[in-house]
């Protein structure tokens, strides 16, 4: 596929011509634009680089990063007890996209879910509503240590 940027939001035109196995060609091009090729154009195009969650105290850290983002409107974060679910929400509202089709985005939401072993899964929200979930992580609080000693005064 080849496809034109119109310049409107993130909203791509696609198709081909022709191809063979070293060129691709396109009919019916009278102007200048971005140009993106490929062979796998759909809904939610989400290439998610890492996603990955890190517990320190009480909190967890889920910091991910998207090598393009094609027609996304945002994201959701779920979280469960063991990695089959249920899962559910745990962010109010929807993490708005940051990227677009040519350049990714990094993101990041703290979450304090107690102690205790948990599975994190996001979820990326195309602008046609469709939705794909990624892979869980697993991550584990442990308990907070604390070492009182006793005061001594002379």
């Amino acid at each position: 596929m080849v496809c034109r940027y119109t310049g409107s939001g993130q909203v791509w035109d696609c198709a081909r011509s022709s191809a063979t196995s070293d060129s691709i060609t396109r009919a019916g091009v009278t102007g200048f634009s971005d140009w993106a090729v490929g062979n796998n154009v759909g809904p939610t195009a989400v290439q998610l680089v890492p996603f990955t969650a890190t517990a320190m105290g009480a909190e967890v850290t889920l910091d991910w990063q998207t090598a393009s983002e094609m027609d996304v409107l945002g994201f959701n974060v779920y979280r469960a007890a063991v990695a089959a679910g249920p899962y559910t929400r745990i962010n109010a509202a929807l993490i708005p996209a940051q990227g677009d089709a040519m350049v990714g985005a990094s993101y990041r939401f703290v979450d304090r879910p107690g102690m205790g072993v948990h599975h994190d899964r996001l979820e990326d929200v195309a602008l046609s509503g469709a939705a794909h979930l990624h892979p869980p992580v697993r991550v584990e609080v442990a308990a907070s240590l604390r070492l009182y000693l006793p005061l001594v005064t002379r």
